[in-house]
């Protein structure tokens, strides 16, 4: 593996570089739509929470792939652009992950204690104060387990831009692969590079998440993972 990271090491760092771009833009873009759609719905009440819901639901129910490939091939051809590949799966997968972010901030809102607002009115602590101290903190612990694991399925979904050719980490893998046939070693590589990028994203989740629940009596949700 050492032999074949020195030979193709430049071919390798460029699709790494091209997979955390794609990672970074599609965060970044999914956070500036979400987050302000987020409080947004939670003032429309449950009817927006609901609506939130039912748009999130349907987009998560469509594959990662599907959508890539609508953006790709049906879209330029409705409205007459020419898009290309990478700025295809940045557009595809932010609208995937922007939709995640408003789930998450609106339910983040919505499990706010009561009590922390009646406490507040009872000492006479001021709306604003009580925002910037009390409810933005809680809304940001609360969601940051949820995003974090929002970030490792981002980083995974990024591999599927590959198949519009954007050549990020599982392109080249796959390139270098086709000239070298190296399987054990190129995607053994590829595998140490998600463990440690994912693995100590979950292990700060499973921390915060914790946390969260001793500080505010929250029970633990069950796991839905598969074996």
């Amino acid at each position: 593996m050492i032999d074949l990271l020195s030979e193709y090491g430049a071919t390798f760092g460029s699709g790494l570089l091209e997979t955390l771009r794609l990672f970074l833009l599609i965060s970044f873009v999914g956070l500036v739509l979400g987050v302000p759609c987020g409080f947004a719905v939670n003032r429309l009440g449950r009817a927006g929470r609901l609506a939130s819901s039912t748009v999130t639901g349907v987009i998560v129910a469509i594959p990662a792939i599907v959508i890539l490939y609508w953006f790709y091939y049906p879209l330029p051809l409705l409205l007459g652009l020419e898009l290309s590949p990478f700025f295809t799966a940045v557009l595809a997968f932010s609208i995937i992950n922007a939709a995640s972010v408003v789930d998450i901030v609106s339910k983040s809102i919505a499990s706010v204690p009561n009590e922390f607002d009646e406490l507040s009115k009872v000492t006479g602590v001021s709306a604003g104060y009580y925002r910037q101290r009390v409810q933005l903190p809680f809304i940001f612990l609360y969601s940051l387990p949820a995003y974090l694991v929002l970030c490792i399925a981002t980083l995974h979904i990024t591999l599927f831009a590959g198949l519009i050719s954007v050549g990020e980490l599982f392109r080249v893998a796959q390139r270098i692969n086709a000239v070298q046939y190296k399987p054990v070693e190129i995607f053994s590589a590829m595998a140490i590079f998600f463990v440690v990028t994912c693995l100590p994203l979950q292990i700060i989740a499973r921390i915060v998440q914790e946390k969260v629940n001793r500080c505010f009596g929250f029970k633990p949700a069950r796991s839905h993972d598969t074996p």
